[in-house]
C-alpha cells in the first residue's frame, strides 16, 4: 500500500481527537439490537474504499497500520 493511501484513509476514518474518539465509541455502545454500531461502518466504508483505489481487500498488516 502506497504511503500516500494509507495516510489519506487513515485522516479520512480515524477520529482527528480523543473526544471525537470517545463520541464514536459511545454512539457504537448505544446501538440497538440488529442497528450497525457507527464503528463497523467506518471501517466497512474504509475497506470497501480502499478496495476501490487498490483493486484488492486490505490485509490484517494494513488495516492495523491505520486503525490500531
Amino acid at each position: 500500500m502506497s504511503e500516500q493511501l494509507h495516510q489519506e484513509l487513515s485522516k479520512k476514518y480515524n477520529p482527528s481527537n480523543t473526544k471525537e474518539g470517545f463520541k464514536i465509541l459511545s454512539q457504537s455502545l448505544a446501538a440497538k439490537p440488529g442497528e450497525q454500531p457507527i464503528i463497523e461502518k467506518v471501517l466497512s466504508d474504509a475497506f470497501k474504499e480502499f478496495e476501490q483505489k487498490t483493486g484488492r481487500n486490505m490485509t490484517y498488516s494494513e488495516m492495523r497500520q491505520m486503525f490500531g
